[in-house]
């Protein structure tokens, strides 16, 4: 166990600040901004030669940051920034023959900056984001109410620099740079209480340092089965992406993950990461400004 085999990466376009979603019937959705304004696609993985179909980008929104997240009714939830760091959420219903997501109004919940998301099959979600005038981090959770999520109030956690969330069941993860030692990489197990509207995610626990220093972007996916991958970049920009793969340990708060992450091959920035139960993980980066995607199995 641990070991991801990758398929040959695609490039598609120009883009900055991508993310990815995958859902239990290999439907993808990906996000990313494109001159000044979030984009999104739509495709579908093909597992048994670890290839992405992707459809032509579709307008969104405008904003900054976006990331979005995917379930097995193909529910889309979408986060992002806009001016004075304000953070909002829009949700959509995915058409994967059409290759489009039907989007409603979004909804301004919080003030704040690199928000992240994550989505059960049930429509509970929850969400991290960084304070826009310290490093503190907050998770929020709420459910889907048929127009948007219905947020609850935020919980404080851990300080830190882009926090990504993941979730499956009541077992929340997060992982963020350190807001003091950006080299040094935290990851957060904690959990959420759904019917209060609540998550618990005090107490980072320091899980690698970039050797050489630099300022990376780690990535997370959470699978139902408790597996968790993180990807990062080993530096500032396009650097060697590595990743690491492990178990939670939900009772001791803990990721099972080696002492040294796995190198993936391939040199990038800004990676997003999404996985499924069948074993199939997909990676968004960035290379060049040049938006790359890749498929692996495990």
């Amino acid at each position: 166990m641990g070991a991801i085999t990758f398929g040959t990466p695609l490039t598609m376009g120009s883009g900055e600040t991508p993310s990815i979603a995958i859902n239990s019937q290999s439907t993808v959705v990906s996000v990313h901004v494109e001159k000044g304004a979030i984009v999104y696609r739509v495709g579908r993985v093909d597992k048994k030669t670890r290839t992405l179909k992707l459809g032509a980008s579709k307008p969104l929104r405008g904003g900054e940051r976006p990331t979005i997240a995917l379930n097995r009714e193909n529910l889309a939830v979408c986060v992002f920034e806009q001016e004075r760091k304000s953070i909002f959420s829009v949700i959509g219903f995915v058409n994967p023959e059409a290759g489009t997501i039907g989007f409603g109004q979004d909804r301004n919940y919080d003030s704040g900056v690199t928000p992240s998301v994550a989505l059960r099959d049930d429509g509970n979600a929850l969400e991290v984001h960084k304070s826009q005038r310290a490093d503190s981090l907050y998770c929020k959770v709420g459910p889907f109410d048929g127009a948007n999520i219905s947020w609850g109030s935020s919980d404080g956690g851990d300080d830190g620099q882009e926090p990504r969330a993941a979730l499956a069941g009541d077992v929340a993860c997060e992982v963020h740079r350190s807001e003091t030692s950006p080299a040094d990489l935290y990851y957060n197990v904690g959990s959420i209480n759904a019917e209060k509207r609540s998550c618990s995610l005090s107490g980072g626990t320091q899980y690698y340092t970039i050797p050489g220093g630099g300022t990376p972007s780690p990535a997370l996916a959470l699978t139902s089965n408790l597996i968790a991958i993180e990807v990062h970049n080993e530096g500032q920009g396009d650097t060697a992406l590595s990743y690491f793969f492990g178990s939670v340990d939900a009772g001791k708060e803990r990721i099972g993950w080696p002492d040294k992450p796995t190198a993936m091959d391939v040199f990038g920035s800004s990676p997003s990461v999404a996985a499924n139960n069948d074993d199939v993980v997909v990676v968004a980066y960035t290379r060049g400004g040049q938006l790359t995607y890749l498929v692996g199995t495990f």
